[in-house]
C-alpha cells in the first residue's frame, strides 16, 4: 500500500472525530410555570473512543451517530426553554440570573424574547432577524461562553436558529482550547428540507487536528446527507509525514445515511493540498479505499465499488461529494476553499465569532 494510503488508515478516523463529538444540548428538569433557569442543564458530550476496527473509517460510525442526534440539539434547546417558562417572560425586555448552576459551574444568563435581533453568521449572506435571544456567560469571570438566537418556538422554520458557543466552558476536560469556538445554523431550506451546518475554529482540544472545518447537513427524504470538509493544522501534517507535500491540507469526506434502522451507510472521502476537492482522491492519486459500508453495528467493508442496494448508491455518494468545494445549495453548505480558510479568523472581526448586534455585556 502507498505511504499516503497508509498514512490515513491511521489518521482518518482522528480527523473529524476530535470535532464531530462535540454536542450541547439543554434539558428541562421539572416544568415551572415562571422562568426557572435553575431547572435547566447544559450537557456537553465529546467523541467515543476509537477502538474497532475499522480505524480508517472509525469517525463515519460516530459522526453518523452525533449527526442524527444533533440535527435537532437546537430545536431540543428551545423545547427545553420553554418548558422552563421562556413563554411567560414578557417581551421585549431583557430578563437577567445572575447564578445559574449547570453542571456543577456556574454562569450567568440573559434572554429576550419577542423582539428583533438582526444576526450575521458566516452560514449565510447579510443578517437574518431573529425574536428572540439567550447569553450565557461564565460566572467567575463573565466569558462568554454561548449565544442562541431562533424565532420559532415550535417546529424549525425558514428563518431557523442561530447558536455559537465555546465548548471549553462547558466541558474543559475534554476540550481544552478556551478559543476553540463553534457556530450552528439550522432552517428549513428553500427545499422545504431540514439542514443544518456547523462551522468551527480550532483546534477545540489540545490534541485537535483541525485549523477550522464545517460539516453540512441536509434531510433527503429517507437519507440524511453529510459533507464536511477540515482544514488540518500544521501539526496534524508534520505527524502525517506531509504525505503531499508543503501547503494548507484540507480532509473532505461524504456520506449519505438511511434515517431508519439499520441505517444503512455509504461514505467517500479524500486529501488534498492547496484547495478543497471533490475527486476523492489522496494527494491526487487513487483512493483504493472507497466506498465504506456501514450498518446499525459499524463497519460493514471498505475498497469496494460494490454496493447492495438497500443502502445509497455509489453514484449519489459522487453526487453529494462532487458538490464539495462549491458555493452550495443553501445557507451553511458553502464549502470553497476561501470560505472554509475564513472561518479561522481572529473572532473579533472575521471568522466563526460571537454575534449579539447588541453586544450585551454579563449582569
Amino acid at each position: 500500500m502507498k505511504k499516503t494510503q497508509k498514512t490515513l488508515l491511521i489518521f482518518a478516523p482522528v480527523a473529524v472525530a476530535i470535532f464531530l463529538g462535540a454536542s450541547l444540548i439543554v434539558r428541562e428538569q421539572g416544568s415551572e410555570r415562571a422562568f426557572d433557569p435553575g431547572g435547566l442543564r447544559f450537557n456537553v458530550t465529546g467523541p467515543a473512543e476509537l477502538n474497532a476496527a475499522e480505524n480508517s473509517w472509525g469517525f463515519v460510525r460516530q459522526s453518523a451517530t452525533w449527526a442524527n442526534a444533533n440535527s435537532n440539539a437546537m430545536d431540543s434547546i428551545i423545547t427545553s426553554l420553554n418548558s422552563a417558562g421562556f413563554l411567560s417572560l414578557s417581551t421585549g425586555t431583557r430578563h437577567d440570573f445572575t447564578s445559574v448552576n449547570i453542571g456543577g459551574r456556574v454562569f450567568k444568563i440573559s434572554l429576550q424574547r419577542g423582539s428583533t435581533f438582526s444576526v450575521a453568521s458566516t452560514a449565510y449572506g447579510g443578517t437574518k432577524a431573529f425574536a428572540n435571544k439567550l447569553i450565557v456567560w461564565r460566572a467567575s469571570d463573565d466569558a462568554k461562553a454561548l449565544e442562541l438566537f431562533w424565532t420559532s418556538s415550535g417546529t424549525l422554520d425558514t428563518t431557523g436558529a442561530l447558536m455559537v458557543y465555546r465548548l471549553y466552558y462547558f466541558n474543559p476536560v475534554s476540550f481544552d482550547q478556551a478559543t476553540g469556538i463553534v457556530e450552528s445554523y439550522a432552517y428549513l431550506n428553500p427545499s422545504a428540507r431540514r439542514s443544518q451546518s456547523y462551522s468551527w475554529d480550532g483546534p477545540l482540544s489540545s490534541s485537535g487536528v483541525s485549523d477550522s472545518g464545517r460539516v453540512s447537513l441536509e434531510e433527503m427524504g429517507s437519507v440524511l446527507c453529510f459533507k464536511s470538509v477540515v482544514q488540518l493544522t500544521s501539526s496534524a501534517v508534520t505527524s502525517l509525514g506531509s504525505p503531499c507535500g508543503g501547503g494548507t491540507y484540507f480532509y473532505m469526506l461524504g456520506y449519505g445515511q438511511k434515517i431508519a434502522s439499520p441505517f444503512q451507510t455509504t461514505a467517500k472521502f479524500g486529501l488534498n493540498v492547496g484547495s478543497v476537492s471533490n475527486n476523492g482522491l489522496l494527494c491526487g492519486t487513487a483512493n483504493s479505499i472507497n466506498y465504506g459500508l456501514f450498518g446499525v453495528n459499524g463497519f460493514v467493508t471498505d475498497s469496494t465499488t460494490s454496493i447492495p442496494s438497500d443502502y445509497p448508491t455509489q453514484s449519489s455518494i459522487d453526487t453529494l461529494f462532487s458538490e464539495l468545494g462549491g458555493a452550495g445549495d443553501f445557507d451553511g453548505d458553502d464549502t470553497q476553499t476561501a470560505t472554509i480558510t475564513a472561518l479561522s479568523g481572529n473572532q473579533s472581526t472575521t471568522g466563526v465569532r460571537f454575534r449579539d448586534p447588541d453586544g450585551w455585556s454579563a449582569p
